[in-house]
C-alpha cells in the first residue's frame, strides 16, 4: 500500500510540476519524490482549505521568466529585459508574491515598471513556497540564500530591494556575496535582532497563513493605505513556508545581522527606509537591526517629508514618489562607487 501512495504522490507532483514549469525558457523541473512520507502538499494542510497560490502573468511587454539555482534552493525570476544596463533584484516579504513589485492593489503601475522605464534591467524573485515557485512547505531562509546567490552568480552584481521578509533575505545575501552587491535597498526589513512578540511561531509542516484580521489592523493600518481597494490586496495574499515565517518572526535566528560579517556594511551602500505607521516592523524595532549593521535609518515622514505611510509602502498612494527617491539614492550610490 505504501508503495502505491508513494507512486501516486509522485505523479501528482510530477503533473504539477510540468504546469508550473510551462513557460518561455524553461529549465530542468525540480526531481520528484523529494517529499517526506507523511508530509501534507499545501492543498492538503489543515490550515490552508486552499493554497490562494496565484500563478499571475508577466505583464510588462518583452518580460521573460526563467529558473535558477538547483534544487531545492530553486528560485522563479521574472525578468524586464534591458542589456548593458545597471541590475535590480526585488525580493518580496512574507504573504506576497513578484506581483507587489508588478502593480498597485489600485492599479497603478509598481516599483519594478517604474525601475525599468528607469533604465534598469528588472529581475523579480518569487521565492520557494511562494507565488510561482514550486510550493514547497520544508523549504528554509538558508535555501532561498542559496538560490539568490545563484542567482546574482548569474547575472552579474546588482543592486537588492526587499521590502520585509525580502529585506531580511537581503541583508543575508549581501554577507554572503557582498562583491555581487551593489547596493541593498532595505525597506521595513524583517528585523529580527529581537524578536516579534505579536506573531506567534508557524508549525513544522503547515503553510504559514496571515489572518485577515491581522493583514488588515498591521498591513493596511496606514492613512496611505489605498483601502477603497483593500479587497483586491487582500486576493493577492498568499501561503508560505512556517520555516521563512519563523525567521522573518525572529523564532529562529536565520536572519539575524552576523557580527562577524559587520564590515560588509562600510563597503557596501545601504539604505534601511522606514515608516513611522508601521505597526509590523515598527522603527524602535527596527532600530536594533541599523544598530547591528551600523547603517543609519532613514524614516519617510522625518526624513524624507512622506508621511502617512505603513509597513507597505511599496503599494500605498505615492509609493511612486517614494521609488523615485530610491532611484535618486541608487544613482547618487553607483556614481560614489566609480
Amino acid at each position: 500500500m505504501y508503495n502505491i501512495l508513494k507512486v501516486a504522490r509522485q505523479a501528482r507532483r510530477s503533473a504539477d510540476e510540468a504546469r508550473m514549469l510551462a513557460r518561455p525558457r524553461p529549465e530542468p523541473a525540480p526531481p520528484v519524490g523529494r517529499r517526506r512520507s507523511g508530509q501534507r502538499s499545501p492543498r492538503q494542510s489543515s490550515t490552508a482549505p486552499t493554497t490562494r497560490l496565484r500563478l499571475v502573468t508577466a505583464e510588462q511587454p518583452g518580460a521573460t521568466e526563467y529558473l535558477v539555482g538547483s534544487w531545492p534552493g530553486q528560485l522563479r525570476v521574472t525578468r524586464y529585459p534591458r542589456e548593458d544596463a545597471p541590475r535590480v533584484v526585488f525580493l518580496h516579504g512574507g504573504s506576497h508574491t513578484r506581483a507587489c513589485w508588478s502593480s498597485t492593489p489600485d492599479r497603478r503601475a509598481g516599483w519594478a515598471p517604474q525601475f525599468a522605464a528607469s533604465g534598469y534591467d528588472v529581475h523579480i524573485v518569487d521565492y520557494i513556497d511562494i507565488g510561482r515557485s514550486y510550493p514547497v512547505l520544508e523549504r528554509t531562509a538558508e535555501e532561498v540564500l542559496d538560490g539568490l546567490a545563484a542567482l546574482l552568480r548569474r547575472i552579474g552584481p546588482a543592486a537588492l530591494v526587499g521590502h520585509s521578509l525580502g529585506g531580511g533575505l537581503a541583508i543575508k545575501a549581501t554577507e554572503r556575496v557582498p562583491d555581487l552587491v551593489e547596493a541593498a535597498v532595505l525597506l521595513a526589513p524583517a528585523s529580527v535582532e529581537v524578536r516579534n512578540p505579536g506573531v506567534l511561531p508557524a508549525r513544522a509542516g503547515e503553510a504559514a497563513i496571515l489572518p485577515r484580521e491581522v493583514a488588515v489592523e498591521y498591513l493596511a493600518n496606514a492613512p496611505k493605505f489605498p483601502k477603497a481597494d483593500l479587497e483586491a490586496w487582500l486576493a493577492t495574499l498568499v501561503s508560505y513556508s512556517p520555516h521563512l515565517r519563523n525567521a522573518g518572526s525572529g523564532a529562529t535566528p536565520e536572519l539575524k545581522v552576523d557580527p562577524d560579517r559587520a564590515a560588509v556594511w562600510r563597503t557596501v551602500p545601504a539604505l534601511l527606509l522606514l515608516a513611522e505607521e508601521d505597526r509590523t516592523v515598527a522603527p524602535a524595532t527596527a532600530a536594533r537591526t541599523a544598530q547591528a549593521m551600523g547603517v543609519p535609518p532613514t524614516l519617510l515622514g522625518a526624513d524624507w517629508n512622506l508621511p502617512g505611510h505603513g509597513h507597505m509602502f511599496i503599494v500605498e498612494r505615492d509609493s511612486e514618489a517614494i521609488a523615485d527617491r530610491v532611484l535618486g539614492w541608487l544613482a547618487g550610490a553607483r556614481q560614489a562607487r566609480r
